[in-house]
């Protein structure tokens, strides 16, 4: 049976995660003992406010210690967030955990990248995905085409946030794997970011691109983005009771409050 060495990427920027980022941890590490071909997992954070360095530190990192796989996972992502799951804490319905249903594709297509489908800010919203039109010119996937869209599908390039690479991917790339692309020397109108960079470089070279509509995660910006047609309805807020002492007064505040730090 082959082996595998497979090397966790944080790129954590200013040593800070969301914690959403722990508990997918936890939840996937735990299940790790169904896949006993992979034999050694290795952890990695870089933490710098150059996103291009830290993919490209740790793509040296990943290559030093003769990783087979690397998988990337950026800190403000809520990965597996439309997961189902029975009391048995199986998962149910349509969406399925992102590396359940990847490292069998990995192993089915080797010297692939695989990531998944999130969205940017609001108000847009716009996806982390793009392929080519019948012109062959490329187009960001908008939200119509999204909502159709099931399993597996070879795109032009898709976001970092999840992404996993067999290493050997770099094998047939130049350096910097990763580098922004902007339209004029000035460097002050950006045309791709280093996500989309490499993943251009790497169709280039003959490397598939490879999304999965059925892994959809969230994205953690000023709150968590959602895709819109996998819009959350949250929960009402229950009053907190407060136990009353007749010396100090009680707040209690009129209306919604403010709501900002949500």
């Amino acid at each position: 049976m082959p082996e595998y060495k497979l090397c966790v990427v944080r790129p954590t920027g200013h040593h800070s995660e969301c914690p959403d980022i722990g508990t997918w941890i936890m939840d996937w590490a735990y299940g790790m003992h169904r896949y006993p071909e992979i034999t050694a997992i290795n952890n990695f954070q870089v933490a710098n406010c150059r996103v291009s360095y830290m993919r490209n530190r740790a793509v040296a990192h990943a290559q030093g210690i003769g990783a087979t796989h690397c998988l990337m996972l950026d800190p403000d992502m809520v990965i597996d967030r439309f997961v189902e799951r029975d009391a048995q804490f199986r998962p149910v319905g349509r969406y399925k955990p992102f590396w359940d249903v990847a490292w069998p594709f990995m192993k089915a297509n080797p010297g692939s990248i695989l990531g998944v489908p999130y969205c940017g800010m609001y108000p847009e919203r716009p996806l982390h995905v793009f392929t080519r039109n019948h012109e062959d010119k490329l187009v960001r996937v908008d939200h119509q085409t999204a909502m159709g869209l099931e399993g597996w599908t070879q795109v032009a390039a898709c976001g970092t946030g999840m992404m996993l690479i067999d290493m050997r991917v770099f094998d047939r790339l130049e350096k910097p794997y990763f580098d922004d692309v902007y339209k004029a020397r000035d460097h002050c109108d950006l045309k791709f970011t280093q996500d989309v960079t490499f993943c251009l470089k790497a169709g280039g070279a003959g490397v598939p691109v490879y999304v999965n509509w059925d892994c959809p995660a969230g994205h953690w910006q000023n709150t968590v983005v959602d895709p819109p047609w996998l819009e959350k309805r949250r929960p009402a807020e229950q009053p907190i009771p407060l136990a009353k002492n007749p010396s100090v007064p009680a707040l209690v505040m009129q209306g919604a409050g403010d709501r900002s730090w949500q």
